[in-house]
Parts: C-alpha cells; structure tokens; sequence
C-alpha cells in the first residue's frame, strides 16, 4: 500500500491532497504502533502493561483508519479487507489478553476473599476457645460458691435452731409487746404537756433563762417524754414555775388567767408521777434488752448477709455463664455460613468443586 500510488494522477488535484495526506496518515500510524517493542513478561504488573499498551495501539490504528475509511475504501479498496482482517487478528488476540487479565482480577480477588473468610474463621475458632476457657473458670467460681452458700445456710439453720435463739425471740417478742406502753404513758404526758403549751412558747420568747433551761423548754415544747428525768426535775420545775410567774404578772398573755395557772401547777404535782413512770419503762426495756445478750444477734446477721451476697454472686456467675454460651452458640452458629462462603468463591474460580468439612 506505501508503495502504490492509488492511481492519485487520475484525480482531482484537490481530492489528490486529501487522499496522498489520508494515505500518509495511515501508513504512518500502523507502522509506528506496529514497531513498538514490548517489554519482557515477568510478573502481573507486566502483563497488565502489555495490556494497556496493545490496546492503546489498536485504538489509535482503529482511529485513524475510522478518519480515513473514505479514502481506504474508495482509493484503497484492495487493502481495506486485509487491513480489516489483520486488526481483526489483533483484536482477538488483545481481547484474549484482556479476559486473561479479567480472570487473574477474579481469582485474587476471590483469592483475598478466601483468605479474609479462614482468617475470620480462625479469629472465631480463636475466640470460641477463650469464651469456652472462661465458661470454665467461672463454673468452677459458681460451684464454689454454691458450696459457701450451702455451708453459710446450714449455719444460719443451726444458730436458728438452738434453744439461745429461741430464748431471743421470745424476748424480742416481749420488748415488741411492752414498747406498746410508751405510747399510752407518751399521750397522757402529751395531754399533759398540751394543756399548758401556749404559755410555755409564749414563755420561750420572753424569758430570760440561761443556755441550758432555755434548751430544756425547747425540748420540753417538743417531746416532754424525752425530758422528763430525776435529773432535769429541779429545772423543770423551775421553768414551770417561771412560767406560772409570767402569767400572773401578765408578763405573757393567756386567754383564761386561773385556768392556765390551774393547768401549771397540776403539770408540775405530776411531774413526780411521770418521772417513775418513764423511769420504770426505761429500766424494763433496758433489762429487756440486756437480756437479748443469750443470743449472738450480730453473727446471725453477719451470717445473713454473707448468704445474700452469695445468691447474689450466684445469680451474676449464672448470667455470666449463660451469656457467653449465647456467644458461643453465635459463633457456633456463624461457622458454617463462613464455609459456604469460602465454598462459594473456590466454585467460583476452580472448575473443581470443592467440599469443607468444619472441624
């Protein structure tokens, strides 16, 4: 073709040019991209180059033989279907070299598939063995404490059981039964105590007692029954008094002059009466609970809640446990979809089909 003038002596000067400029062109670009040299094939990297370049030669020939299809099929018509049948060569060819590439593409990218699902697998084979090894370990802990919670019970039955607890009941009982009177003796002192009030706070104002009778009608004011010992007798009486003075001078004001001066001093006659009567209460109850002292109460409570703390350990250990059987189970479960995965790609990629068995 470079050496046949394509009888361009017989044409149009004009169209001349286009087709010696056309014919120029494409003889041009053939021979240079058929002249490149490829470099030596030695790794992926290098067939992929290859690729690259053989296509990129192929797309300029394909092009500049698309540019000048008028002038090859009308000027050149004997060396179109040669030209045609040479790229259509090299088209296979570089299209085989294609699919090559496109295959090695799927199989290592299967293959790092594959790989990252064993390492997966491995990764959960690891960590079902940890979660197994610490199931362990806390079975034995839970036994453990079943054992302290076994022993600690027998112990709370026995110390129940004997005739010193059961001394201590009955005198808990009593205690709970006697309490009963402080209530009776407290609301006839309230009653008491209720009757002349209104002078005692009016007194709280104006009065001029020292620190501690001031505190004492505070006290007096607010819960009589706490008050009303053989010691602070003297005081009491004193305040009362005080008071008693305050109202017949009219120091303070009440609504009945006589009635409140009536109420002061039957308030200050009984205060001997409710004194032994509080004192009495308190040496029972004391003696009461003295006696409480057959039994070691404290133990028994010590003992109580050691047994709670173990259900309590008993109940976490078992929820701990269960928990990560759950995850075992998971883990157990995640396996065999792991496999068929890995299966799914070695199908995929080999023309033998392949079957794993799970360990």
């Amino acid at each position: 073709m470079e050496k046949d003038d394509l009888n361009a002596d017989d044409i149009d000067k004009h169209l001349k040019v286009l087709v010696v400029r056309g014919k120029k062109l494409v003889i041009s670009t053939i021979k240079n991209e058929a002249n490149k040299k490829f470099s030596k094939i030695d790794s992926y990297d290098d067939a992929v180059t290859l690729g690259n370049d053989v296509s990129h030669g192929l797309k300029k020939m394909g092009d500049v033989l698309g540019r000048q299809s008028r002038v090859i099929h009308i000027f050149a018509k004997k060396y179109a279907d040669k030209l045609k049948n040479i790229l259509s060569v090299l088209n296979s060819d570089n299209s085989e070299i294609q699919t090559i590439l496109q295959n090695f593409n799927q199989i290592d990218s299967k293959r790092d598939e594959i790989l990252d699902f064993i390492k997966k697998l491995e990764n959960e084979k690891s960590l079902i063995k940890e979660k197994k090894h610490r199931m362990s370990e806390l079975s034995d802990a839970l036994l453990q404490t079943k054992n302290l919670h076994e022993e600690v019970r027998n112990s709370i039955e026995q110390l129940k059981s004997s005739p010193e607890y059961q001394k201590y009941l009955d005198i808990n009982s009593k205690i709970d039964e006697f309490k009963t009177t402080k209530h009776s003796i407290k609301n006839e002192i309230d009653l008491q105590f209720t009757k002349i009030s209104r002078p005692l706070g009016k007194y709280q104002y104006v009065s001029s007692l020292d620190k501690d009778k001031r505190n004492l009608l505070e006290k007096l004011l607010h819960d009589p029954f706490d008050v009303l010992t053989s010691e602070n007798k003297s005081a009491l009486i004193e305040i009362i008094q005080s008071v008693r003075k305050a109202v017949v001078s009219e120091s303070i004001s009440v609504k009945d002059v006589q009635k409140s001066i009536s109420y002061l001093d039957e308030t200050t006659e009984l205060l001997d009466a409710y004194i032994k009567q509080i004192f009495e209460y308190t040496t029972k109850l004391t003696d009461l609970e003295s006696a409480l002292g057959v039994f070691d109460s404290k133990k028994l409570k010590d003992q109580e809640h050691a047994l709670q703390k173990h259900v309590e350990n008993i109940s976490d250990l078992e929820s701990r446990i269960n928990s990560l059987d759950s995850e075992v189970n998971e883990l157990n479960d995640s396996q065999p979809r792991i496999i068929a995965q890995i299966q799914q790609r070695l199908d995929a990629i080999s023309a033998i089909r392949y079957s794993i068995a799970s360990e």
